[in-house]
């Protein structure tokens, strides 16, 4: 398969890369990295037709905007095209591979705090409502969600995720979450600005050298949400790896915005929504998740449940 993508990138960029490796880093897709004199580039497969070939879709055309955001992303060096690889039909892309490693290999309290104030300057792009986003001409248009209301989509999703947590093995934590959005779904709120929400803000998504931050990968499941929650959600993806760094990470955020007073409320159910979801997806990709990760993780997700339970009935 190498050597078929050697030669497409041949005819794509006129120009022979000195070698062709595959990345674990980018699940989701099929990632090579390259080389062509000094500079190095990235190109992502995805099957034709496919949700994953929308999401190759929508983080591409972030990258083609690259120098109109005000925070790092890779430049699209080419849109999105089809070919024929190993006999099959591909979606691909490429882009430059930016300089730097992961917040996941190194991650410092400084790192987390310009890692929070990124994450505002993100937020800082609004849209009339929640939503999809898909790509047209004009730009980015808001595709409603399938299950109704921003509420109906997380209760739904949750039930969902609830349902993968059960398959493996968490029976009593998936009846828990299903508990807690049958009492408590009706706080979800209805009425924000919507914003646009990475989705995916954790450590494996941010690049970092020398102290600063070099680059925010993966905007393929982005979409116009709550800030308030794509704030918790990025909280719970650091928690998972390095507790101490959250709240340099809130504090970041702080600097850059201010949060409503209703953040103290939604905070409690988005820990919940959130957190479910980051454990449901891990089972979803099929990572190594130890039976020690796995505890930590019941007991993370049911500390978030009890709290919020113990909290929302006090209001």
């Amino acid at each position: 398969m190498e050597q078929e993508i050697k030669s497409l990138i041949v005819d794509e960029l006129a120009e022979k890369p000195s070698s062709v490796e595959k990345i674990g880093e980018g699940l989701v897709h099929q990632t090579y990295t390259f080389e062509i004199g000094n500079k190095q580039y990235i190109i992502q497969f995805s099957d034709t037709d496919t949700d994953k070939a929308r999401a190759l879709e929508r983080g591409s055309k972030f990258y083609g905007k690259s120098d109109e955001l005000s925070f790092p992303v890779p430049e699209l060096v080419l849109g999105l095209n089809t070919a024929e690889i190993n006999g099959d039909e591909k979606k691909y892309y490429i882009a430059e591979n930016l300089e730097g490693q992961t917040l996941e290999t190194e991650i410092t309290s400084d790192l987390a705090y310009r890692a929070g104030k990124v994450l505002a300057d993100i937020h800082s792009i609004e849209y009339e409502k929640a939503g999809w986003l898909r790509h047209s001409e004009e730009g980015f248009e808001i595709q409603d969600f399938e299950e109704g209301t921003f509420r109906d989509w997380i209760i739904t999703e949750n039930m969902e995720d609830a349902d993968v947590l059960e398959e493996n093995g968490m029976e009593e934590t998936a009846e828990n979450v299903r508990q807690f959005f049958e009492n408590y779904g009706n706080l979800i709120p209805k009425d924000f600005q919507a914003v646009l929400c990475h989705n995916d803000f954790s450590q494996d998504n941010i690049l970092s050298k020398h102290g600063k931050i070099t680059g925010i990968l993966d905007f393929d499941y982005a979409f116009s949400s709550h800030r308030q929650r794509d704030l918790v959600k990025a909280m719970n993806s650091f928690g998972l790896t390095d507790e101490e760094v959250v709240e340099d990470l809130y504090k970041g955020y702080q600097a850059k915005t201010d949060l409503e007073d209703s953040f103290e409320i939604n905070r409690l159910i988005y820990n919940v929504d959130t957190l479910n979801r980051i454990v449901a997806s891990a089972f979803r990709l099929k990572d190594k998740i130890t039976e020690e990760d796995k505890e930590r993780y019941e007991e993370m997700l049911n500390r978030a449940i009890n709290k919020a339970e113990d909290q929302l009935d006090k209001k």
